[in-house]
C-alpha cells in the first residue's frame, strides 16, 4: 500500500497500484473492522500466542457462523448478492502448515 507523506505525494505507479489492490482490500478490511467493532479485537485480552489463537479462533468461528446464517436466510428469500459468492474467513492456526488448513 502506497501512502503519501508531508511534502511528498503518491506518484502514478503508486496510485495505480493503490487502486489494483483497493478490492481486495475492502473485503479484509471489513472482516477485521467487524473484529473490532463487534468481538473487541482492538487489543489483545491474554498473555502469550497461544491464548490468543484460541480466541481469534473462536471470534473467527462466530463471525462465520453469524455470516453463514445470513447468507443462508438471504438465499431462502431468493436474493443472492455477488458479495455472498466470496469464501467464508479462513482461519489457520499458526502452528499449522497450508496442507493442513481446511478450505471451505
Amino acid at each position: 500500500m502506497g501512502r503519501a507523506y508531508r511534502n511528498t505525494p503518491l506518484t502514478k505507479a503508486q496510485k495505480q497500484n493503490n487502486q489494483r489492490n483497493a478490492g481486495f482490500r475492502c473485503t479484509v478490511e471489513r472482516v477485521f473492522g467487524v473484529f473490532k467493532l463487534y468481538y473487541g479485537m482492538g487489543h489483545e485480552h491474554y498473555l502469550g500466542l497461544a491464548r490468543n489463537a484460541v480466541l481469534f479462533g473462536l471470534m473467527c468461528f462466530a463471525y462465520n457462523l453469524k455470516r453463514g446464517i445470513n447468507i443462508q436466510r438471504s438465499c431462502n428469500r431468493g436474493v443472492v448478492h455477488k458479495r455472498h459468492i466470496i469464501r467464508l474467513t479462513l482461519y489457520r492456526p499458526y502452528n499449522t502448515t497450508p496442507t493442513e488448513a481446511v478450505r471451505f
